[in-house]
Parts: C-alpha cells; structure tokens; sequence
C-alpha cells in the first residue's frame, strides 16, 4: 500500500522526464489535490468513510498523500512572503532539525 515514501517516489517519477519538465516551466500549470490522488471515490460517501477508515492501512495511505502534496506541489505555489508567514511550514522546518515531521498534525487538519 502507498504511503509517504512511496508517494514521494512518484513525484520525482511523474515530473523527472525533460519534456515534462520543460513545458510545466513554461505553461502556467494549476495544480489540485483530488481522490485520483489518493484512491478513486475519496470520501464519496459516509459510509465509504467509515469502510475505509476500519482498515489498518488507510490512515497511512491519506496521510502520506496531503503531505507529499503539500510538499511537492502546495509550498512550491507559495509567494516568498507567505511561505515566510506560514506557521506549519515553521513547524515543519523545526521538526525537522530534530529529525521527524510526520507529528505536525496540522498537515492534514488545517490545510
């Protein structure tokens, strides 16, 4: 099953090709978190919810998908100025001058 480090294998994979590259640099691009990011019909319905969450994988999974998110594509988009301004982004730098960031909860509640 997916989970952090193999979401992050997939990021470098997906935009490592020169072509890929070269056009994403040059074409202004809009990028988005949705269920394909994760698995299809993400949150569909309460019911999915509850099915998913009893598994022993899921938390993992969801986790690791909204932080290399965040990591590959949300504070690239950031201005200077609002990366500066943003308190997870703090934590996270912090945390990991102490080694791990996977506690700062906030990843996947606030943003």
């Amino acid at each position: 099953m997916f989970g952090f480090e193999e979401y992050t294998r997939l990021y470098p994979e997906s935009w490592s090709t020169p072509l890929v590259r070269w056009l994403m640099s040059t074409v202004p691009t809009s990028m988005i978190f949705d269920d394909h990011d994760v698995r299809d019909d993400w949150n569909t319905s309460q019911t999915w919810r509850d099915e998913i969450s009893r598994t022993d994988w899921w938390q993992d999974r969801e986790r690791g998908a909204l932080a290399t998110y965040w990591i590959y594509q949300h504070i690239g988009d950031l201005a200077p100025e609002d990366l500066d301004a943003d308190e997870v982004y703090d934590k996270v730098l912090a945390a990991g001058r102490e080694g791990d960031a996977a506690d700062v909860s906030e990843l996947a509640s606030d943003h």
